[in-house]
């Protein structure tokens, strides 16, 4: 499914692409591989320098994973150092998410 991502992405990157580049809502390249479960994608950009945790919207790639259910991304973006005390719009953590 996510077939030719990682090398996508690698090659964007080396043109010079920003890796923590913001679309309309805010959201990196991050949070799309976290919203979809895309762990590969993830850990691929993780390990080309793109943050963990973004100040730009509060909705971190953590809170995403979290909401979304996809838990083995989660667990990596952990194993990354995200913050888990980060709050999204509605003030919730992303242990809100994993209870609902």
């Amino acid at each position: 499914m996510y077939a030719g991502q990682v090398e996508c992405a690698r090659l964007l990157l080396t043109y010079g692409v920003d890796i923590n580049i913001l679309d309309q809502n805010n959201k990196t390249p991050l949070h799309y591989a976290s919203y979809y479960g895309n762990i590969a994608l993830a850990e691929a950009l993780l390990k080309m320098g793109a943050a963990v945790d973004t100040l730009q919207c509060p909705t971190t790639p953590l809170l995403v994973a979290c909401k979304y259910d996809n838990v083995e991304c989660a667990d990596m973006l952990l194993n990354y150092i995200a913050n888990i005390n980060n709050v999204d719009w509605h003030n919730e953590t992303p242990l809100y998410y994993t209870k609902h």
